[in-house]
């Protein structure tokens, strides 16, 4: 009888002091929950880090302490060889920070082996970028009212702006494809001695307004906070509007013709192509980053436009003026600071790496 009631009032205290423990792991925090998860975690009772962690994961925790938590819980189901619920927790782990990083002082090899399983890198970067650029003119064949005179004329460049937006597309880890829109002025002056014995000269300012639409390829170096990048391929042109400002003025620096602004859209040919290099850094920031870019575009066509090549877009003759558009390309070195967003999203390699 005696033992009866023994074994009885064990098993009222057995019941009761677990009925206390669980009483008491409801009424913690969810900070108290996460520090008790880290110490059951150190003391090797692993089972019991889920059930701590399980309700504040939803709701409840800093983004901090949701960080925390979710190592934990992958951790915990690794060494329990649960991998598919150490996946599960490592996606909303990097849905939380796609810029997650492991620790290799504290993280083990089992993380690293889940970890490189996955894509961490931005899927897309969108962003803003402008500056400054100099234009400078090929010219290919030369015309001239001049009939003893193929000289070549004198081009100078002359400051212009682009603004535009563009994207990173990721390829393969450091390989993106940049492409995007760039709005771009381009400014030169041309200037030519006239009638033989070069009695008047003729400046013809020209201002062009392109939409440039490059497809790159561009290689990131590194993975520290300021990162080298190059890029390469084409970029091909659509001409918004062409304007020149014509004068010609004598050798005693008198006028020979009025100055006169003149629409050359039919002068010059509606697209280009262009060889494209450039090269830069970019600076992390956030989700994002700073960039400082110099790009060279290579012009590899010719932009007059041989059939008006007497005529200005109203149909008026140039013949005032002497100036007939000689076959010429345009090269461009741009300037540009810009920022770009980034975009991430998370998923399982289809191809293992190896390396």
């Amino acid at each position: 009888m005696k033992l009866t009631l023994l074994a009885f009032f064990s098993f009222l205290l057995l019941a009761f002091t677990s009925r206390a423990g669980l009483i008491g792991d409801s009424a913690l925090t969810c900070t108290q929950k996460l520090n008790r998860a880290q110490k059951v975690y150190d003391a090797g009772k692993i089972s019991e880090v889920e059930p701590l962690l399980k309700e504040c994961i939803k709701e409840g925790f800093t983004k901090e302490e949701k960080m925390q938590a979710l190592r934990l819980l992958i951790l915990s189901f690794l060494f329990q060889d649960e991998h598919q619920k150490a996946e599960k927790q490592l996606l909303e782990l990097l849905h939380e920070d796609p810029e997650y990083t492991l620790n290799p002082a504290i993280d083990p090899a089992e993380f690293y082996q889940l970890f490189r399983q996955y894509r961490t890198l931005p899927v897309i970067s969108i962003g803003i970028l402008g500056g400054v650029n100099r234009t400078g003119v090929t010219e290919r064949k030369s015309y001239t009212v001049n009939s003893l005179d193929n000289g070549k004329a004198d081009y100078t460049s002359r400051l212009g702006f682009q603004l535009g937006v563009l994207a990173d597309i990721l390829l393969y880890k450091n390989w993106q494809l940049n492409t995007g829109f760039i709005w771009n002025l381009k400014q030169f002056t041309y200037s030519k001695e006239l009638l033989y014995s070069n009695y008047t000269t003729l400046t013809s300012r020209e201002n062009q307004m392109w939409l440039d639409m490059p497809l790159a390829l561009k290689y990131v170096l590194g993975n520290k906070k300021i990162k080298p990048y190059a890029l390469a391929g084409v970029s091909n042109n659509w001409l918004i509007s062409a304007t020149s400002r014509l004068s010609r003025v004598n050798t005693d620096e008198s006028s020979a013709a009025n100055q006169e602004s003149l629409n050359f859209g039919k002068q010059r040919r509606k697209l280009g192509t262009n060889a494209l290099l450039g090269a830069g850094f970019r600076y992390k920031v956030g989700f994002g980053y700073i960039c400082l870019e110099a790009r060279y575009q290579f012009g590899l066509n010719n932009l007059a436009n041989a059939d008006n090549r007497f005529l200005s877009e109203d149909g008026r003759s140039l013949f005032y003026h002497g100036y007939i558009s000689s076959d010429f390309s345009v090269n461009n070195l741009a300037f540009s600071v810009g920022y770009f967003k980034s975009f991430y999203k998370p998923k399982k390699n289809k191809i293992k790496d190896f390396e």
